[in-house]
């Protein structure tokens, strides 16, 4: 569990919750618990433009608007297929002498980035409904 601030209003996130934020936002953890863990993913739109991705395509997900929600409670079977999604890309980018490793690396980003995206989607048309 943890608990945080981001741009001055409170969240909390636990098991299976994925935690989104834009650039530069102002957080602060509060607290987590002891067996607290989570995995990080920090990119730049250099990054994105240095992988032939077009950078203004993150203005195309809701997940990036400026009143988007931050955290996303996600069912079981999604947050393992994001983490088993998010390990491969991390094995990928290892890969030093791979010579295509920056290239893998860049779309299976984008392909993570589109599962985010259904992922919030989801999650926001059932926030609506309730």
């Amino acid at each position: 569990m943890i608990k945080m601030e981001i741009n001055l209003a409170v969240y909390e996130g636990g098991i299976h919750s994925m935690i989104i934020t834009t650039p530069y936002p102002v957080l602060k953890v509060l607290e987590t618990s002891k067996n607290f863990r989570c995995r990080f993913i920090v990119f730049s739109r250099r990054f994105l433009k240095a992988n032939y991705i077009n950078p203004h395509v993150l203005d195309r997900f809701q997940f990036c608007s400026a009143g988007a929600i931050p955290v996303v409670h996600l069912r079981q079977a999604e947050a393992e297929q994001l983490q088993a999604q998010f390990v491969y890309i991390w094995q990928q980018f290892r890969e030093a002498g791979h010579p295509f490793r920056k290239e893998i690396t860049g779309n299976l980003m984008m392909a993570l980035l589109y599962d985010f995206e259904a992922a919030y989607q989801k999650h926001f048309q059932q926030v609506q409904k309730k």
